[in-house]
């Protein structure tokens, strides 16, 4: 996506690793606090279901973006996943599972490389589509063409990382 300088590309991540981050602190918190077991923490049982899983977040950011409003959405998820995230991690540490908290932390990386990637296209496209409603006659319809080309791309290439965690989990 092209933004119109590299300071609104660093603001975007910053807003999203910052939401990230918050939701982290704040399922590691409710773990302490509520002493939640791993063993309540459920995973998915097929590959199917994996995909599904994780992957609705990662589609949802991608979905947000056609619309303008979906700068004040996107962020949300990305602290949801930080919380899902916090909770389970802390729990496996609390249960001494040092093996599980890599195994989880391996495929976690994975998941929120594609989830950071969809939500800061997402974003960007929600920035260019606020301006381009406010200068419509500016946008040339192969210009429209060429930005949704690109955006689709992203949700392929975001697709990579999704499935290389889902077949880390399964098959490791």
């Amino acid at each position: 996506m092209k933004a119109k300088n590299s300071h609104t590309r660093q603001i975007i991540l910053l807003i999203i690793c910052l939401f990230f981050a918050l939701g982290v602190l704040i399922g590691t918190f409710c773990t302490v606090k509520y002493n939640i077991n791993p063993t309540t923490i459920t995973s998915p049982q097929s590959i199917p279901q994996a995909l599904f899983v994780f992957g609705k977040f990662v589609f949802v950011v991608w979905l947000i973006g056609f619309f303008p409003f979906g700068v004040f959405f996107v962020p949300p998820v990305a602290a949801f996943c930080g919380y899902t995230y916090g909770i389970s991690s802390a729990s496996f540490l609390l249960s001494k599972d040092f093996t599980m908290f890599a195994r989880f932390s391996a495929t976690y990386l994975l998941y929120t490389t594609a989830l950071m990637l969809s939500a800061c296209a997402s974003m960007h496209l929600c920035f260019n589509t606020y301006t381009n409603c406010k200068n419509a006659k500016e946008t040339l319809p192969r210009e429209k063409q060429r930005i949704l080309i690109e955006y689709i791309i992203i949700l392929l290439i975001s697709v990579l990382p999704l499935s290389l965690g889902v077949g880390l989990e399964f098959f490791i």
